[in-house]
């Protein structure tokens, strides 16, 4: 499922996951933790991907406007 976050991405760590889904009373195992870390790590990269790709066509539409107007 996280193939398709690049090497470069770290994720928060396990413990700190646990602390914060086991902070109400229940009681996680690690490998329980790591399924949803990696499971809401997943609409995170898309809406990164989602912003990035916007941010690049301002960006384009930027540099047409500044080609234009030279």
């Amino acid at each position: 499922m996280m193939d398709t976050l690049k090497s470069k991405d770290r994720k928060i760590s396990i413990e700190q996951c646990k602390k914060m889904l086991n902070k109400n009373g229940s009681n996680y195992t690690n490998e329980e933790v790591e399924k949803i870390r990696d499971f809401l790590y997943v609409p995170v990269h898309i809406e990164m991907e989602h912003i990035k790709t916007k941010l690049n066509g301002m960006s384009e539409k930027a540099m047409e406007t500044n080609s234009k107007d030279s």
